[in-house]
């Protein structure tokens, strides 16, 4: 849905619930290990969708820092729930 209104060369990752098994590195799992359950979901899939927009560029996901952007240099990206 997203993906029609966006220009050439631009990609989106989207969901309408969260994505099971949504894997994060290690420095992310760190961080939310006093999360709650609803939370580490919500939160990985937020990250899964930005790494499927960042794939479907060619690029890696970047982003592993906490609260950190999860877009390598030169490109940007937002997470809106």
């Amino acid at each position: 849905m997203i993906r029609q209104l966006l220009p050439p060369g631009a990609a989106a990752g989207q969901a309408f619930s969260d994505i099971r098994g949504a894997g994060l590195f290690p420095a992310e799992e760190a961080q939310l290990s006093g999360a709650s359950a609803e939370r580490r979901a919500e939160f990985a899939t937020g990250r899964a969708c930005a790494r499927a927009a960042l794939a479907a560029l060619g690029l890696p996901a970047a982003g592993r820092r906490w609260r950190m952007s999860a877009c390598p240099p030169s490109t940007a990206g937002w997470l809106i729930a």
